[in-house]
């Protein structure tokens, strides 16, 4: 490269604004191959009968892996409205439901961690593993759900009601919610009304290097339809989070009918890299991929 080098950028691993010149190289990003053992998790439990998604987290923890992940609820059990279930791998191909969990009346052990209140469902559990800490936080979960009805009446909900649109239907307390936990097993609410409020279902969680916990929120913008697109809610202690705001949504370079349905924002190596849960929401095409993401320089997607 003639001339003198720039300055070093964190950006040389997702493209090539800061490179003058090159010959006879291209970049390649790698395509991830599907395990020929998927699914690695089907809902094979009694209490898993309304079926089981990865709207969560898996992380490393000492020498095995665990995921925390949602249960669909059905109308006649106590987990009715979704509960967050609890799995642990060596090797994240074979998974086993430890029924070291909740225990519910008529049921028995199980191996859920937390459950759905009675005015709206629990959706996309994240969370995160802070070694930094106090050991009583070290498991940290943001999830989106809504105030149970005596906290409703007796608190109300410190952010103002979600305007409907077509294909939201708000509930007053609605909003993302922070829990906290030693053993990543028993949780509680940090506080029993959401931390931050409006229609943001949690779809992804981490602690950057900077120390601040973000979590990159499926929210909406559009008065006509819930459209979904990507927002980014900020905590420097875990109590206080920033209202989401827009970092990520699609543009004239996607196809007509294309939202983003969620995205997995990480830092890695000085980058700050995002998994975006691309949906084509076409009427002939209802795909879900997934796309990489990385933070410009002015903070935006």
């Amino acid at each position: 490269m003639p001339g003198t080098p720039p300055k070093p950028s964190k950006y040389l691993f997702v493209d090539d604004r800061w490179i003058e010149e090159t010959c006879g190289i291209s970049r390649a990003v790698g395509t991830p191959l599907r395990d020929p053992a998927n699914p690695v998790l089907e809902p094979l439990l009694p209490w898993e009968s309304g079926g089981v998604i990865c709207y969560g987290s898996v992380i490393q923890d000492g020498d095995r892996l665990r995921m925390w992940y949602q249960v669909y609820g059905t109308a006649d059990r106590p987990w009715r409205a979704g509960a967050v279930g609890h799995a642990v791998s060596r090797d994240g191909v074979t998974w086993e439901k430890p029924l070291n969990g909740l225990r519910i009346d008529g049921v028995g052990p199980t191996n859920l961690v937390m459950l759905g209140g009675d005015r709206s469902h629990l959706f996309s559990p994240a969370v995160v593993i802070d070694d930094g800490g106090d050991p009583a936080e070290r498991y940290k979960m943001v999830f989106f759900g809504a105030m149970s009805a005596a906290d409703f009446e007796r608190l109300g909900s410190p952010f103002p009601p979600t305007t409907a649109v077509p294909g939201w239907h708000p509930v007053d307390g609605e909003g993302l919610f922070a829990a906290v936990s030693d053993d990543g097993l028993a949780w509680r609410l940090v506080d029993p009304r959401p931390v931050a409020g409006g229609p943001c279902d949690a779809s992804a969680m981490s602690r950057g290097e900077d120390g601040v916990y973000r979590t990159f929120v499926k929210t909406s913008r559009r008065e006509d339809r819930h459209f979904r697109i990507i927002g980014l809610s900020q905590s420097t202690d875990f109590r206080i989070w920033s209202e989401p705001q827009v970092v990520l949504e699609p543009d004239w370079r996607d196809p007509p009918g294309t939202e983003f349905y969620g995205m997995s924002g990480f830092d890695y190596f000085g980058n700050r890299l995002g998994l975006v849960w691309v949906y084509r929401n076409a009427p002939d095409d209802k795909r879900v991929e997934i796309e990489l993401a990385a933070e410009d320089q002015g903070g935006s997607t």
